[in-house]
């Protein structure tokens, strides 16, 4: 076992079977799966800190490429540590940047080239998300009749115009992805248009190409470009600018890659075109964890080929996981590979299984003295969110010192799970998408700018005020909130004025516990009304300054500023009452940021707290206790006969999947690739990355693991089966446990 000294940690760092030879690597073209748990961050920060040292790099840099934020700055900490370990300045000689960082670092090269201004106007994705639904609802009105004729729903019938809303959404997210699809294989919106216009008008993609050209249009006019945009010109450039692409190599003379499953052909294309055909490319990824398709353009069967035509080192140890629990994931490969009921679907999972480390070890496995697995199933789901979350509250109780997750395929169980701890009085911690901690912020400030928008409006101040002091909520302030709704509130803050002894605040009211810190608010309430002579990005700075906000809130306050000087920029009209009417935007642009803010935090687990995480989003987190929940045919469909979420149910069954119709025309129409059935083709995709987010949820766990299922469904007392997957690993499961 090869040991390294690494002084900044002041511990010893130990290589495994697979990072030692990862460590060797010294040039070429390099592909690296990793298993859960391999520890691939360690050894490409350890990789990076050993070729600087050697002066591998020269005057050049190791550039180490990654998709989540988050990231960035644990691989920066982690080769700052191996550095100092070795006596060397702490931030030279590599660079750790996102995809599209990367992409802006290239435009700025040469914004001349692709006739960009020098200061790029990038829209961030609830721009893109709020102009791209402008654009599809307008062309859904001259297309109304066209676009309506797909509900199979009758007009006269029960529920027509719900489904013509759920029908509006559904439009704006097919739109949104193709155009997604479009950019990432280098498609413009003019070959768009121009190839789409022969299809009939019932075609999606021919919808999807129209939009797409109008978009386009709109971000030319408004000299401004989006994420995809970057990745697009910057492959351009580094196609046609060959000195530049010559000068990026010399300055990048090595490429990591992180997270190699998660590319697309576009971002695959630029990290080829930075190392050259002869150049220095490491990638490492897991096939097995290729879960964002659902999310992204993300083509998991790149990085399999890549594996296939380059030298290859896996990383097969890792310590994260007990044996038992290493033993249930590998047999869910190995059931995927060859049990699966779905033939065609036994591609899913690569036939990569997980070693557990040498007794030896530093960091050994966890070695429970049980066998802590178990696989229930419930009559309801309402059953198995309350017998779990009770469970889970009786393991935090009786295991303080351990950490715990929930994890769920979709947000609305984790909503329901939220309910359930909460009238349980748990301490949980929800990390989700937008947990409520994150967007406090956001909703703090719009609540206050909306009733500064109208101060006469009581009704908009109670709101304020319950936002700003939710315990106000609370039955025995229930008189106190009605006399503010009703009183002058011109007169509430000229008492303010007057000393505390001399105020004539009702008595029954300043007795009351929460007075004191009511009357804080309401202080700073009459000092926000008088500055109401500033612009409102102003204002709500001002407004940031007078709350107790942490660093990150105040990055969220100042970040949502921004947005309103941008917006009163195009439209210099605007004041704080006609901004109101964008609030919900601006207000969501600060609950983006505040994931960006919060994530590059990072997150780390705390004991004792239950965990509440959708099972794309505990991708490369761990607990020492985790719950699998709601593992039906429904959530991990097995079967071409089941049901999966992204067909529209009440859209006739030749057009039941939109996205995957208009993929099937898109490979067809520009590529040449035909596809006998896209319905079928696509629902084999969604089985397949189903199975790969169930082996994510499962190797979550260091020593105790619950995967739970039910068979009916409170809302619609709808039957429903277990996911085949689900009972393959019970079966194991208690054979296994029989057997210990």
């Amino acid at each position: 076992m090869r040991k390294c000294l690494d002084k900044g940690e002041n511990r010893m760092i130990e290589l495994r079977k697979g990072q030692r030879e990862v460590a060797a690597y010294r040039g070429g073209m390099l592909a690296v799966p990793a298993v859960p748990g391999a520890g691939k961050t360690t050894v490409l920060a350890y990789l990076a800190s050993q070729l600087i040292e050697e002066g591998c790099v020269g005057q050049g840099n190791i550039l180490i490429v990654t998709y989540m934020t988050s990231s960035v700055a644990n691989f920066k900490a982690r080769i700052a540590g191996f550095l100092e370990g070795r006596g060397l300045p702490k931030t030279k000689g590599y660079e750790v940047r996102t995809l599209h960082s990367l992409a802006i670092n290239i435009l700025k090269e040469r914004p001349d080239r692709i006739f960009l201004p020098e200061e790029l106007q990038v829209i961030d994705e609830l721009d893109r998300e709020r102009i791209i639904k402008s654009f599809t609802l307008a062309w859904i009105d001259t297309h109304f009749a066209v676009w309506k004729g797909l509900i199979k729903t009758p007009e006269t019938g029960g529920g027509y115009e719900q489904h013509l809303e759920d029908w509006k959404k559904e439009t704006v997210k097919l739109v949104k992805e193709m155009i997604g699809q479009f950019k990432s294989s280098s498609i413009s919106a003019k070959e768009a248009t121009e190839k789409t216009a022969c299809l009939t008008e019932t075609s999606f993609l021919r919808w999807c190409a129209e939009i797409y050209g109008q978009y386009q249009q709109w971000l030319i006019q408004a000299g401004a470009v989006d994420f995809e945009d970057m990745l697009q010109q910057a492959a351009q450039l580094l196609r046609e600018d060959q000195e530049l692409t010559a000068r990026l190599r010399s300055r990048w003379c090595y490429i990591f890659e992180d997270e190699a499953q998660d590319s697309n052909p576009l971002q695959e294309e630029i990290l080829m075109l930075l190392a050259g055909k002869e150049g220095n490319l490491l990638r490492v990824g897991d096939s097995n964890q290729a879960i964002m398709g659902t999310f992204t353009n993300a083509e998991p069967e790149l990085f399999r080929r890549f594996c296939r035509g380059t030298a290859n080192q896996p990383i097969l140890t890792a310590s994260r996981s007990s044996r038992d629990i290493i033993d249930l994931a590998n047999y869910l490969v190995e059931w995927a590979c060859t049990r699966q009921p779905e033939i065609s679907c036994r591609r899913a999972l690569a036939d990569q299984r997980i070693c557990p480390v040498p007794p030896e070890d530093k960091f050994p496995n966890p070695a429970p003295a049980e066998y802590l697995i178990a696989a229930p199933s419930f009559a309801s789901d309402t059953e198995e969110i309350q017998r779990i979350c009770q469970h889970a509250v009786n393991y935090a109780a009786a295991n303080p010192h351990k950490t715990l997750a929930i994890l769920a395929p979709a947000e609305y169980m984790l909503r329901e799970a939220t309910q359930m701890l909460s009238g349980m009085g748990a301490e949980y911690y929800e990390l989700t998408r937008l947990p409520r901690e994150r967007q406090r912020t956001a909703e703090d400030l719009a609540a206050i700018l909306s009733f500064l928008a109208r101060p006469q409006d009581n009704r908009l101040f109670i709101r304020m005020l319950l936002q700003l002091l939710p315990s106000l909520a609370e039955h025995e302030y229930h008189g106190l909130c009605s006399w503010l709704e009703r009183e002058h509130l011109e007169e509430v803050f000229d008492q303010l004025r007057l000393p505390a002894f001399l105020r004539k605040f009702p008595a029954a009211f300043m007795i009351l516990p929460v007075w004191r810190e009511l009357e804080g608010i309401l202080c700073a309430v009459r000092n926000w009304l008088e500055a109401l002579y500033l612009s409102p990005d102003a204002l709500t700075l001002y407004i940031a300054d007078q709350l107790t906000l942490c660093r990150e809130e105040r990055e969220i306050a100042a970040r949502m500023a921004l947005d309103m000087k941008s917006r009163l920029t195009q439209n210099p009209a605007l004041r704080l009452d006609t901004l109101l009417l964008e609030m919900d935007a601006v207000k969501n642009t600060g609950n983006k940021f505040a994931n960006i803010v919060f994530e590059r935090r990072g997150y780390t687990p705390k004991p004792g707290v239950i965990n509440l995480v959708t099972c794309h989003k505990a991708k490369g987190l761990e607990w020492d206790m985790v719950y699998v929940i709601g593992t039906t045919g429904v959530e991990y469909p097995t079967s071409l006969q089941d049901k999966i979420r992204s067909e529209v149910w009440f859209l006739h069954d030749f057009a039941a999947n939109p996205a995957a119709l208009a993929k099937a025309e898109l490979r067809s129409l520009f590529f040449g690739e035909s596809c006998h059935d896209p319905l079928i083709a696509a629902k084999t995709e969604v089985i397949c990355e189903r199975l790969r987010l169930l082996y994510v949820a499962v190797t979550r766990a260091r020593e105790s693991l619950i995967i739970s299922t039910h068979r009916m469904t409170s809302k619609f007392n709808r039957k429903i089966r277990p996911s085949a997957a689900h009972e393959a690993l019970r079966r194991h499961i208690e054979e296994r446990r029989t057997r210990r």
